[in-house]
């Protein structure tokens, strides 16, 4: 008897993902690198001062992100001129991106995890506002269904998050608040300053560049911080940390900033903006499911109801401002 052999037919062989799948994935990792951060970084303020958590979450940060823009080949003569030829106002782009680290950390230093990245989702609603200021080609936004929609139920959802249940009148509470809302107005900020001022350079370029210049920033802030009148002496410009609280707090910096964004940026110009911004809103929903499981964070009903209007609000709003098109 003829011996029987199988064969393989070519279309039963493993098929390689598709660009677009692949940029989906790297965009849901992205998510899942966000959603981490804040937690981590919760789980170690106990041990770490905010600037100097911040300079040392970005000093890890920065060796997978100028890995990642070396090997993605974006570091070219043309694209470096073009960064020198624009310090001016790349000087101001970080100075948004300060305060926005800053006040960043701030939020989690002063809320938990789940409140401080729902509320964050309000920065869709600041970049609306600065596009329309800035970019007369997005006006068309403000007759959108979408926009007129989107926009008060995201008001609504702000408001009822910050007001809504027993939370009201904690410790810090109002502190943290006015930290996210900066933040997510500085980081806004940043995104409109890099659309407007520096089209001819990549978003990468541009994104590394300020990570960059403004991580010695933080270290020169804490020193000022630590040396004050305020402070309780040399010691508190090294804090004394356990082993495991450098690793996480480190971790924090390489996951949430490096390769957070070094995934988001490979997804960016394959899913455009709309897609990828659309995942993005899934980050505290995420966040707030580790924060439960670490720290037991549960959220009042009359908060629940706020959060889902503020994610279906921005979600309807980033849709205006984008398009179908991305």
């Amino acid at each position: 008897m003829a011996r029987l052999t199988s064969v393989r037919r070519p279309e039963q062989e493993a098929r390689p993902l598709s660009p677009r799948s692949r940029a989906l994935l790297q965009n849901l990792g992205a998510v899942v690198c966000w959603s981490v951060a804040p937690v981590l970084i919760r789980y170690t303020a106990e041990s770490f001062p905010v600037a100097l958590q911040t300079f040392l979450r970005y000093l890890a940060a920065l060796a997978v992100l100028w890995a990642w823009l070396g090997a993605s080949g974006q570091v070219s003569r043309a694209n470096l001129s073009r960064v020198f030829a624009s310090a001016p106002r790349f000087a101001v782009i970080i100075v948004l991106n300060f305060c926005f680290q800053i006040t960043w950390t701030l939020t989690f230093h002063t809320l938990l995890p789940g409140l401080g990245s729902l509320l964050f989702r309000s920065s869709a609603l600041f970049s609306v506002v600065l596009a329309i200021l800035f970019f007369p080609d997005e006006h068309d936004t403000l007759r959108s269904w979408r926009f007129l929609a989107g926009l008060p139920l995201a008001l609504a959802g702000v408001s009822l998050t910050i007001v809504g249940g027993h939370s009201l009148g904690s410790p810090g509470f109002g502190l943290g608040v006015l930290a996210v809302l900066v933040s997510a107005a500085s980081w806004a900020g940043v995104g409109a300053a890099i659309k407007r001022w520096l089209p001819d350079i990549p978003a990468s370029v541009s994104v590394v560049t300020v990570f960059t210049a403004v991580t010695p920033l933080f270290l020169v802030a804490h020193v000022i911080l630590a040396a004050g009148p305020w402070a309780s002496g040399a010691a508190s410009v090294l804090p004394s940390a356990s082993v495991s609280q450098w690793v996480i707090m480190l971790l924090s910096g390489l996951i949430g900033v490096g390769v957070g964004h070094s995934l988001f940026y490979r997804a960016v110009p394959v899913l455009g903006v709309t897609l990828s911004s659309s995942v993005g809103l899934l980050a505290p929903f995420l966040t707030s499911i580790l924060s439960l499981v670490v720290f037991g964070e549960t959220f009042p009903a009359v908060k629940l109801v706020g959060g889902a209007l503020l994610v279906l609000g921005a979600w309807w709003v980033v849709r205006a401002r984008f398009g179908s098109g991305g």
